[in-house]
């Protein structure tokens, strides 16, 4: 890992165990297999302080610089302009 700084730990329900970091970005371990991601896989920041699985198994990544969603293949920014055409599509 490209940090030593570890703001939080999640197990996800395919059992990979997702680590978020200060500056390393978010890296995952499953068995013995470690894979980070950073700016070049499409994360826009590299701290890393939240994440959370929803129910379509999408991860939901908290950084210091925003908000992205990760589907397993690619990293997409969570605009604040998302959430308010989301919230109306709830409404």
């Amino acid at each position: 890992m490209a940090s030593d700084f570890v703001w939080s730990l999640y197990p996800d329900r395919a059992g990979t165990l997702w680590i978020c970091s200060a500056g390393g970005g978010l890296c995952s371990l499953r068995g013995e297999e470690v894979t980070c991601y950073n700016e070049k896989d499409g994360l826009g920041n590299q701290y890393v302080q939240s994440i959370l699985e929803d129910g379509a198994g999408h991860l939901w990544i908290g950084t210091s610089g925003g908000v992205y969603r990760f589907d397993g293949k690619r990293f997409t920014n969570w605009t604040k302009m998302d959430a308010q055409v989301g919230m109306n599509l709830v409404k």
